[in-house]
């Protein structure tokens, strides 16, 4: 509540007010923008009939929750992260490097494990930087909504038939 204390808003400004309301904003306006990626991506999966988990799954080992998870977090073959943002460079530049440690650490837990992401590519190129050159390095596969029907064959080269309905 501090944040929206009458007095503190009086001394910061407009442009400050602007910046606490984008922040407050930000993180449910990115997952509202990634739902729908997030539904594409289902669809896939089910006409894939794999097992599969959809929402914020916890893996154990792994510092981050993901988006989807083939089949499931007691036996991850593939982990899918929806990364649709609204934000800075600055914020993009430090997700490339969290993005690298993550994946070392998937590694070390699930070596046969492959990380998938779906980015909205024109916000990264936009920002430029080495921030999607590290995220692309720290990922397996990476599409767009566009390409995410690829996501087809990623499932069937790294899931095994018994994870198939």
């Amino acid at each position: 509540m501090a944040k929206l204390d009458g007095e503190r808003l009086r001394t910061i400004g407009e442009g400050g007010i602007d910046a606490l309301v984008r922040t407050g904003l930000k993180g449910p306006y990115d997952a509202k923008k990634g739902q729908p990626v997030v539904a594409a991506v289902e669809k896939v999966l089910q006409q894939t009939r794999v097992r599969y988990l959809v929402g914020e799954i916890t893996v154990v080992g792994v510092d981050r929750n993901f988006d989807c998870v083939v089949p499931d977090e007691s036996q991850p073959h593939v982990l899918i992260e929806v990364g649709v943002f609204a934000t800075t460079a600055r914020e993009l530049s430090e997700k490339g490097l969290v993005e690298q440690h993550l994946r070392n650490q998937i590694r070390d837990r699930y070596p046969a494990t492959v990380v998938v992401r779906v980015l909205d590519g024109m916000g990264w190129i936009a920002r430029g930087g080495k921030a999607l050159a590290n995220v692309v390095a720290a990922s397996d596969y990476v599409f767009t909504q566009k390409t995410v029907d690829g996501l087809t064959r990623v499932i069937h080269a790294h899931v095994p038939k018994s994870c198939f309905v």
